[in-house]
């Protein structure tokens, strides 16, 4: 009977070898669904042209204060502008991650081999036992695929120099600069500024830099509860510098603790930066204002940066290729600001794991594992006692699950995900163009609230995969304007790609 089994097993062993190099499967058609992702504790977009940096940033604060203070320190005097709110959750969309589904089938033979294995000792009631345990493992295996699926300033001293005050949003920013840290530190503390002894250190090896300071001052909107947090509107920084630059050292100043950064960079090349880790970096596909007032057809796959929100556009322009870099922090860690160089373009892609997949991933691997270390007992110990050889396979199980177990928990996952399929920008805006039409020739008056009740109506019925619908410039949301005598409505699909109808 055991030199059966071991026939079979080489047998089976020649037949599977040339599989053992494949680890196919079917891709499932899914995305992260950015109206779902949760953004770090600080974000910016950083592009970089002929020693100019364009710096949009956006931070969240935390407090009860119904004013928050935030300082800036840049190495030359910049014009500021404020930023779109959609812009900063568009990003994650335009840099999406490949989202793996398939679970390599070599658990398939691995099976076989488990159970060839296990008959050699059927006459062994703790080896029948273990076979039984493997066929449960396959049973979990057949319902994995389930678990995957849906899912004012003050008069200046002498001592600072105030470049320029002006509002921006709802920010009141004043651009100051001195040769004297403490004259300068002195000017923020008057001005309401908490200035820490640390801060009071980032702020005097600045000076020495030749750095100015942009002091930006935002208002708690009075409907908004003290405790939560809140995300003002981002600020856009341009100014000339030799290298392009995220100034770090006087955030550190400030946190206790770590703090998570994402960078979105576009530039001539890949960006690199020490310490953090590149999560995308592809070319990017600049879509011109002329080419978006269209709607077009279900989504495609991405396969580099698509540039079509006019948020980011008008940021980046045409620069070729776009980086997204990403670390967590600690205040030791941000002692220094983060200098950005440029290499050769490359194309990298994150790759994530939606959950069932994941699952499925750690099954398989214990399978296979506990086929290899079967073979090992049948071959390698068949001299042994019967007793020795059932503690052996007893062992091999628990190994395998643990080794399952690991393979789960250091498999990356992916965030909410949503199928690509389903829906369908054009029939939903020919939808929207019948209603209007038919209103228009019943002579019913047309106006913003008439077309946004019509947009919600038919956005429902599409099947759309945001059940929260809001008039904002994000990924699942809409924005009507009139611009002359005409109405635009601009729907921003997962993407983020601006999609326009004309009435």
């Amino acid at each position: 009977m055991l030199n059966l089994v071991r026939i079979g097993l080489v047998f089976l062993i020649l037949l599977i070898s040339p599989a053992i190099l494949a680890d196919g499967g079917a891709f499932k058609r899914l995305v992260e669904d950015p109206t779902a992702a949760n953004m770090p504790d600080q974000a910016a977009l950083i592009s970089f042209k002929n020693n100019t940096e364009t710096l949009a940033i956006e931070t969240h604060f935390e407090g009860s204060p119904s004013e928050f203070a935030w300082v800036v320190p840049l190495p030359s005097v910049p014009t500021v502008a404020a930023a779109s709110p959609g812009l900063f959750k568009t990003l994650p969309a335009i840099f999406p991650r490949k989202i793996e589904t398939h679970v390599t089938f070599l658990w398939v033979p691995a099976l076989l081999i488990c159970a060839l294995c296990l008959l050699s000792f059927m006459k062994s009631r703790l080896l029948s036992i273990a076979l039984g345990m493997a066929i449960i493992l396959i049973g979990f295996m057949l319902l994995v695929p389930s678990l995957g699926k849906a899912r004012g300033a003050s008069v200046p001293t002498d001592m600072v120099e105030i470049k320029n005050h002006e509002i921006v949003g709802n920010f009141e920013l004043t651009t100051i600069s001195s040769k004297d840290p403490g004259e300068l530190t002195k000017w923020l503390i008057a001005q309401g500024y908490k200035v820490s002894p640390a801060s009071a250190k980032a702020i005097t090896d600045y000076v020495k830099d030749g750095w100015c300071f942009v002091a930006a001052k935002a208002r708690r909107p009075l409907s908004t509860n003290p405790s939560e947090i809140i995300t003002p509107h981002p600020l856009v920084f341009t100014f000339k510098t030799p290298q392009a630059i995220y100034p770090m050292r006087l955030t550190g100043a400030g946190n206790t603790g770590p703090l998570a950064v994402d960078l979105f960079i576009f530039g001539s090349g890949t960006a690199h930066a020490d310490g953090w880790t590149t999560r995308m970096s592809a070319p990017t596909e600049i879509i011109s204002q002329e080419n978006v007032d269209h709607y077009g057809g279900s989504p495609r796959y991405i396969r580099g940066v698509t540039v079509s929100h006019p948020a980011i556009r008008n940021l980046v322009s045409d620069l070729p290729h776009a980086t997204r870099l990403s670390a967590k922090l600690s205040p030791s860690q941000m002692k220094h600001d983060v200098a950005i160089t440029f290499g050769p373009p490359q194309e990298h892609r994150e790759s994530v794991w939606d959950t069932g997949s994941a699952i499925g991933r750690g099954f398989a691997h214990t399978i296979i594992i506990f086929a290899v270390l079967l073979l090992i007992t049948v071959f390698g110990f068949h001299t042994r006692p019967e007793s020795f050889r059932i503690s052996l396979v007893s062992a091999s199980l628990l190994i395998a699950s643990a080794g399952g177990v690991i393979t789960f928990f250091a498999t990356p996952l992916a965030g909410p995900t949503m199928s690509r399929g389903g829906y369908n920008v054009y029939r939903m805006f020919r939808n929207v163009e019948d209603d209007v039409e038919q209103l228009v020739k019943s002579r019913t008056p047309i106006n913003e609230a008439v077309i946004e009740s019509i947009f919600r109506k038919r956005f429902m019925e599409s099947g759309f995969p945001n059940p929260d619908l809001k008039r904002e410039d994000s990924p699942g949301n809409f924005m009507i304007e009139k611009i002359g005598d005409k109405y635009h409505l601009k729907f921003y699909d997962w993407s983020g790609q601006e999609n326009v109808i004309i009435f």
